[in-house]
């Protein structure tokens, strides 16, 4: 499986739920309920803000496979982009 990784971006973007789906889903991983998630409400699409300056990076599935698209501010060099 290939791995993805933005060489240099920014580790501490602003997360943002696209597309909100109908219902929810719950984590409920080892046993303490007190570290259980809940009520968690599902996206077809998640955007990183910033990864690099002036540029956005949104994920989503397509067929069964992760795709994702760039959206560069107007001025932001493509070339920013590693």
């Amino acid at each position: 499986m290939a791995r993805f990784h933005l060489v240099g971006a920014n580790s501490r973007t602003s997360i943002i739920g696209l597309d909100r789906q109908l219902g929810t889903t719950n984590y409920l991983i080892g046993n303490k309920p007190s570290q259980w998630h809940t009520g968690v409400s599902l996206y077809s699409k998640v955007a990183h803000k910033d990864v690099y300056p002036g540029v956005d990076v949104t994920y989503y599935g397509t067929q069964g496979h992760l795709e994702y698209d760039f959206r560069l501010a107007p001025g932001t060099n493509a070339r920013t982009i590693r």
